[in-house]
């Protein structure tokens, strides 16, 4: 599955929440980048962990990026 396909619908499910665009645009701003380096979804979780791992050690930071 195109991860570009998931982020729009999830972006248009927040906007349909009455969420707030500067949100919108913030979790845009985290996953537009994600979908560049995973365009298809990847099979295995070890690949999103991976991904993950430079982005801080904290879990809180890596929840706020997904």
């Amino acid at each position: 599955m195109r991860a570009i396909t998931l982020i729009e619908s999830f972006l248009q499910s927040r906007a349909a929440k009455n969420c707030r665009p500067k949100t919108i645009s913030w979790y845009g701003m985290i996953l537009y980048p994600f979908a560049r380096d995973f365009p298809e979804l990847p099979a295995r979780p070890e690949m999103i962990e991976a991904y993950l791992a430079p982005r801080g050690p904290e879990p809180e930071t890596k929840h706020a990026y997904y």
